[in-house]
């Protein structure tokens, strides 16, 4: 609890240093040790109309309805008794989870206090069940085919994975998942809750996108009700339950393993009361027990899921989706390690028709040769008759090799409109990661394209495909390889990778910005869509980003023909600069890739183009954090594109740029700003 004393000048002073402000502007300390909730007093009264919905250990839930917004919301509000301690673990799980965009994760709308000075925030009112309660009613449900239900729910679970593998590429942990925190709707909406235990990792304090006066990041680090175990038995880890553990991401695929036996059997993988599961927990002992009727590969991807040390699990949530994906498809998981008898099963299951028409016909061609033989024999004895019955035998051969040679046709036929398939395919996923996950839609292109050399391994021109994938991820190495197999190749990729000395590139395997800058300058032989997919790539793996604006400008220059202009970035206060006539395109060509804005590759939520040649407003496209633009002294007419930018607050021009009807296309969150 706070005390209710003057601040002395020492602690004035310690304040000052921790939050970067002056001591004079330090108007009450105490207000300070309570960020959040001291700046939310002011705010009036919005809701009514309360109804309880649910009660947890800390709060309740309600629904409310928002007299501003004229609909019904849930509200989460703490007990009447709670103490202050409670306050700011509170607000920072409404902060936290409101910094995550995620169909599968609840969206926060408001954070608050009521007349009573209680802190409270509104969400999205979702109407269904807990997973809990979900499983419960499936594996009670004796009437109910066990594998087609189970199959329903691990496309759950695939939801799951995708909000939570979300959270991890923003480097946020839930570090609480359980069935209870997890809704599901009446539709197949599923929903995850309750990120009061999360933790932000890996973040620098110039990297979290709220206001430093308000929320510490060091603070938010430490998200646990005071008094309160730091998980739930059953779903914790080993890590968490040992003093001093680290958290990872591994933390939370442990979780996701431990939902996973309960979706597919009805109970935990660690059971008893909570003293044995937590002995269990730090000593790897697990009982998975799944039903009969569910194969053995399940079993081996929710142990896989719950090593006891974190780097034996799988290694991101996007692997163990992807696993688990591969299940139902019918395709062997990687963590079964399936050997050739398992993966012919599977196969067979697969293609089970195709299967049972190629061994008709093998028999019937068999049985046709037994027949053939026998009337050869016959003919020694029946010498009049033999010559007729050989040319009836052999008419018969000559048919059944044509429908052998047929079938064979048809087969390869089918391999070809399969392998076509499969690139498409392949180009779709890599596509994607202008939008996506790289990670995870590079290695679904490869394992695509493999599959379709496979089919068809004459079809040289994949071979190109597969080596322009290796290039983007700038495994020169790689790409080299395939590309000496095919004289499809490729030929301006080819000979960057036969000029580039793989030792020369970063420990993490990459170009050098040097390098990268390099690379675009060869870009006059190939399109700039093969420099947004290594950009992508390349933003999401290299550690290390200063510099990263040169990449971007070269990339500009390209794209506007190397003219001149300027570019200036601020990546402490997210800001881009551009100036100069010669500066006309933000994006690329149409026919060149993706037509978003390559600025989007830089994290930054305020643009200046004053003094740049820029008239179109929409070659903004993409810029996903854009908060304030700067048009000054530009030649742009058209303000309705800004209307595709949620995030745009504020807009800047001068005196009489603009006529009102100009002007009135704008939407009305807009702040206009004349100087």
């Amino acid at each position: 609890m706070l005390e209710d004393t003057a601040p002395n000048e020492a602690m004035l002073d310690k304040l000052a240093g921790l939050y970067d402000v002056k001591i004079e502007d330090l108007e009450d300390a105490s207000a300070h040790s309570l960020p959040l909730y001291s700046s939310l007093k002011e705010q009036g009264k919005r809701y009514k109309n309360e109804e309880l919905i649910a009660r947890g250990g800390m709060k309740d839930i309600l629904k409310v309805f928002d007299e501003k917004t004229g609909r019904p919301i849930a509200m989460a509000r703490l007990l009447v008794d709670a103490p202050e301690e409670l306050y700011e673990p509170f607000l920072r799980e409404a902060r936290l989870t409101a910094l995550l965009d995620h169909p599968n994760i609840i969206s926060i709308f408001d954070i608050g206090l009521d007349e009573s000075q209680s802190p409270y925030f509104t969400m999205e009112l979702k109407t269904g069940k807990g997973l809990d309660k979900m499983i419960i009613d499936t594996h009670q449900n004796t009437e109910i085919s066990h594998l087609n239900e189970s199959n329903g729910l691990l496309e759950v679970f695939i939801k799951i994975c995708d909000a939570i593998a979300y959270a991890h590429s923003h480097d946020i942990l839930h570090l609480d998942l359980k069935p209870e925190n997890i809704q599901v709707g009446k539709y197949g909406e599923v929903i995850v809750c309750d990120w009061g235990l999360g933790k932000v990792v890996g973040k620098k304090e110039d990297d979290i996108e709220f206001d430093q006066l308000l929320l510490n990041p060091d603070l938010l680090n430490n998200m646990t009700l005071i008094g309160e175990i730091k998980g739930t038995p059953g779903f914790m880890a080993p890590e968490q339950v040992q003093k001093g553990g680290v958290k990872t991401p591994q933390t939370d695929i442990y979780a996701l393993g431990s939902i996973l036996c309960l979706l597919l059997s009805g109970h935990t993988a660690i059971e008893g009361n909570t003293e044995t599961i937590l002995n269990r927990t730090v000593t790897g002992d697990l009982s998975i027990q799944l039903p009969a009727d569910l194969p053995s590969s399940l079993n081996a991807v929710i142990r896989k899921a719950m090593k006891l040390l974190p780097e034996e699990r799988y290694q991101s949530v996007a692997a163990l989706r992807h696993d688990v994906h591969r299940y139902l498809t019918g395709y062997a998981t990687e963590a079964e390690n399936a050997g050739n008898l398992k993966q012919l099963s599977l196969l067979y299951k697969r293609n089970k028709v195709l299967c049972l028409l190629s061994c008709t016909f093998l028999i019937l061609a068999t049985l046709g040769t037994l027949l053939f033989i026998n009337s050869l024999n016959n003919s020694r004895i029946l010498a009049e008759n033999s010559k007729l019955f050989a040319e009836k035998q052999q008419r018969q051969a000559e048919s059944n090799l044509q429908l052998y040679l047929d079938e064979q046709q048809r087969l390869s036929s089918m391999n070809q409109h399969r392998s076509k398939e499969l690139m498409r395919e392949g180009r779709i996923y890599s596509n994607k990661i202008f939008f996506e996950d790289p990670f995870y839609f590079h290695e679904a292109a490869l394992e695509n394209i493999i599959r379709a050399v496979q089919l068809t391994p004459v079809k040289l021109e994949l071979y190109s495909l597969k080596g322009s994938l290796l290039f983007m991820k700038q495994n020169f190495r790689g790409a080299l390889k395939v590309f000496q197999k095919t004289s499809h190749k490729n030929v301006d990729l080819y000979e960057i990778c036969q000029e580039l000395d793989p030792s020369t590139l970063t420990a993490e395997g990459l170009l050098s910005i040097e390098q990268f800058i390099w690379v675009i300058s060869r870009s006059k032989k190939f399109r700039v869509n093969y420099l947004e997919h290594m950009i992508a790539y390349d933003k999401q793996v290299r550690q290390d980003q200063v510099g990263y604006e040169k990449i971007i400008k070269a990339l500009l220059s390209l794209a506007n023909k190397k003219q001149n202009f300027e570019l200036n970035y601020d990546l402490k206060n997210k800001y881009v600069s551009i100036s100069g006539q010669g500066l006309r395109r933000l994006n690329s060509p149409n026919d060149w890739g993706s037509s978003h804005c390559l600025l989007r590759f830089l994290e930054f939520e305020r643009l200046n183009l004053r003094y740049s040649g820029v008239t179109d407003l929409n070659q903004l496209k993409g810029l996903k954090r854009l908060k304030e633009l700067d048009i000054r002294n530009t030649w742009i007419k058209d303000l309705s594109p800004l209307n595709e930018i949620p995030t745009l607050h504020k807009l800047v021009f001068h005196d009489k740029q603009f006529s009102t009807d100009q002007l009135a296309v704008l939407n009305k969150r807009v702040q206009l700003k004349v100087k």
